[in-house]
């Protein structure tokens, strides 16, 4: 019986062993794809710019770089294999980035296709790259890693500051799908240093129409109801500056319609709450003068959220969803996603800001 039982242990030692050297020549077979970019040239093409992970004779990592000129993704896949010397997938793909001008024409018949391949799956991040999107996979960045790893550990860290999974693929087509909605991704600008993050790209149906600035990034977070968790930097004044931590928000909204001026109104409050981190200027010893700093902060976040607005009205982009929340309140009764894509460039919006601020010490 002993004889029979090590026999059957040492066969499935044998069988296991091979099992694990089947799979690992088939993972040697394969190229997987990290990250890709999409430029578009003419009408009818993409150069699609792709980087797999590679290993050199001395162990070292070295990823991959290829570049084709195709009409289709899956031409793109043929052509990428041929290079590479192996069956591309892109089982593995955790970025695809646009560059602007691509961006700018329009992602719609590139996501799609992408979404509803099973293969790839609907949680990688989607992005923008000022100039081409190529420029950004062949950056040299600064752990050696390649480019593909270090853009996705650069976005999934923004995706954790910010509390939002928007970023992602399946986020994208919903906003895209979404009447009321309107797509906004992270936009990148590669440096020497690496690629840096610079704001915000947005989407008026699947073109992008506009840029938001990194700086008004965390308003835009707060008017959207997101609570913001990095340090939040201000100057009030030339002699008054502040920093927050721990940063909480609730949003309320509201909207009206009047039937005489056929106008809508909505406002926006944000409840904000935050640890005083670092401060400069008059010493807070009273409540009175805690009062007065928590209104200043508020007044300068009502700026900023103010300015937020201008640039997505301008660029006639909801990405904060508002004409969602104006359909479900039934406000206007012959609402259409056309009657509102006409009417949010002009909509007036109020924004407000109430401020608490914690962690100043003991108080009068």
């Amino acid at each position: 019986m002993k004889l029979v039982i090590r026999t059957l242990i040492l066969l499935g030692c044998v069988l296991l062993g091979a099992c694990t050297a089947v799979d690992r020549r088939v993972l040697d077979d394969l190229g997987l794809v990290l990250m890709a970019g999409y430029d578009r040239i003419g009408s009818d093409k993409l150069q699609i710019t792709v980087t797999l992970p590679g290993m050199i004779p001395e162990g070292r990592f070295s990823p991959q770089l290829l570049t084709v000129v195709a009409r289709s993704e899956k031409n793109a896949r043929k052509q990428l294999s041929y290079l590479s010397g192996k069956r591309v997938e892109a089982g593995q793909l955790k970025v695809i980035l646009f560059g602007e001008k691509t961006a700018r024409r329009g992602i719609k018949d590139i996501v799609d296709p992408l979404y509803r391949d099973p293969s790839i799956g609907s949680m990688m991040f989607v992005g923008v790259v000022k100039g081409k999107a190529a420029d950004a996979l062949k950056a040299d960045v600064r752990d050696k890693q390649g480019a593909g790893l270090y853009t996705y550990n650069v976005l999934h860290q923004e995706e954790r500051v910010q509390g939002t999974t928007r970023f992602r693929l399946s986020s994208v087509i919903r906003d895209l799908k979404t009447p009321g909605r309107a797509v906004a991704v992270p936009y990148m600008i590669v440096e020497k240093q690496g690629i840096k993050l610079s704001g915000l790209a947005l989407f008026s149906d699947s073109k992008m129409s506009g840029r938001l600035p990194a700086e008004l990034v965390p308003s835009y977070m707060m008017l959207d109801g997101v609570n913001y968790r990095d340090h939040l930097n201000m100057v009030l004044d030339k002699k008054t500056k502040i920093t927050l931590s721990f940063v909480k928000n609730s949003r309320i909204r509201s909207v009206s319609y009047n039937p005489q001026t056929k106008k809508l109104t909505l406002h926006i409050k944000a409840k904000v709450k935050g640890q005083v981190l670092e401060y400069e200027g008059v010493q807070v010893k009273t409540r009175k003068q805690l009062r007065n700093l928590e209104e200043k902060v508020a007044r300068h976040l009502e700026q900023q959220g103010e300015e937020t607005m201008r640039i997505l009205q301008k660029a006639n982009s909801d990405a904060m969803g508002l004409g969602n929340y104006v359909q479900a309140k039934n406000v206007y009764s012959s609402y259409s996603p056309k009657w509102w894509q006409a009417q949010y460039p002009h909509i007036k919006v109020n924004v407000e800001m109430e401020v608490k601020l914690t962690r100043l010490g003991l108080l009068r």
